[in-house]
């Protein structure tokens, strides 16, 4: 199948807007676009396809169904690449690759995360659809790339948090062992506290776009899912069994609230690591 004219355009050398921050690899993504006369899956497979064979090697396919990969046109259009799929929550690509990851779940979405923090060195994702609130979110707080026009993703410079919510969470962030999952007798109730304070003093968050904005800044895949655990426990008023009860917020509300004061006056909302 061949892509329609005017679908597929070269791809720059350089990606200034995603270059900003030098620590990540650039995202990019193949709109979801079911109004387009010319787009269809296939359509968006291919370009994704393509966006990946353009790149230099080595070159990498991320994927929840090795199965359902092998199943797809895309199996033959990107010959020659790996193929991972995540074992465990985390995923291991060769040093430098391109990856491309087709209809991510929201794990491999957060394994992308990390990839884009280690071993990637650029990174094209191809969502499933365009109601899901998570992705929409991960999307934005990664100002991911449009592989085609090469425009933000919608909604890229509206802030994602409350400043003061996101001043706590960088706090959070520069504070906690990323080690230990945010499940440690002390990162537990540390983050259980943080999220409590901010929802009590009427700092609200939605939840999708507190982790999606965490795992563009700072937080790991293997976090985020006691993340959302606190966060929605928190929201609904769950009282939290902890064995450490030594973290105080005494004070914190007043500094989270200093920090956020540039954010209050012009923050574009975009992400800091």
């Amino acid at each position: 199948m061949s892509v329609p004219t005017g679908m597929l355009i070269s791809f720059p050398k350089e990606w200034k807007i995603m270059l900003e921050n030098p620590r990540r690899a650039p995202i990019f993504y193949v709109p979801w676009l079911p109004k387009n006369p010319k787009w269809s899956i296939e359509v968006m497979n291919e370009i994704g396809a393509k966006w990946l064979m353009k790149q230099p090697a080595p070159r990498a396919v991320l994927v929840a169904s090795i199965q359902q990969y092998q199943l797809n046109k895309m199996s033959v259009f990107t010959r020659g690449a790996s193929v991972v799929k995540p074992q465990g929550g985390w995923a291991t690509v060769a040093r430098g690759s391109a990856v491309l990851a087709p209809w991510p779940l929201k794990d491999n979405l957060a394994i992308v995360s990390d990839l884009a923090r280690g071993e990637a060195s650029s990174i094209c994702v191809l969502p499933w659809g365009e109601e899901d609130k998570f992705q929409d979110a991960w999307l934005r707080a990664h100002r991911a790339v449009n592989a085609i026009d090469k425009r933000l993703y919608p909604g890229c410079d509206v802030a994602l948090l409350d400043p003061v919510v996101e001043a706590a969470m960088t706090e959070l962030e520069a504070s906690v062992n990323h080690n230990n999952s945010l499940a440690d007798p002390y990162e537990k109730p540390q983050t259980i506290e943080v999220l409590r304070e901010l929802f009590r003093n009427g700092h609200d968050f939605d939840v999708d776009s507190l982790c999606a904005w965490s795992l563009a800044n700072g937080f790991e895949a293997s976090e985020i899912k006691q993340l959302r655990e606190y966060a929605d426990g928190v929201r609904a008023g769950k009282r939290f069994q902890l064995s450490f009860k030594g973290y105080s917020s005494a004070g914190s509300i007043d500094r989270w609230r200093k920090m956020a004061e540039p954010s209050v006056h012009g923050d574009t909302g975009e992400p800091r690591e």
